[in-house]
């Protein structure tokens, strides 16, 4: 995976696996936006690098194209993985 350097490529590791999950699960942007910019981690991370300005639909939108799909070809590699662990020829 490639480093990352906007809003969300920038908050721990754990944030940004869940912000994967709600994507990958289907929730709205605009919630996902409401929860990240109400968390104190995300606010103090924000407050540091971008001058305190919170995560924006299009910081999700971009994160949407480029982090998510990494994270999801991640995923499917690791299924692969353990599918072949489980299953060797």
């Amino acid at each position: 995976m490639s480093t990352h350097t906007g809003k969300i490529g920038r908050l721990p590791k754990r944030l940004r696996e869940e912000v994967n999950q709600r994507l990958d699960n289907g929730e709205p942007g605009t919630e996902i936006l409401v929860w990240l910019n109400g968390l104190p981690v995300v606010q103090a991370v924000l407050a540091a690098r971008f001058g305190g300005k919170p995560i924006s639909a299009s910081n999700l939108t971009h994160w949407r194209t480029g982090g998510h799909q990494e994270w999801q070809k991640e995923q499917a590699r690791m299924v692969a993985l353990l599918d072949l662990m489980r299953n060797p020829s």
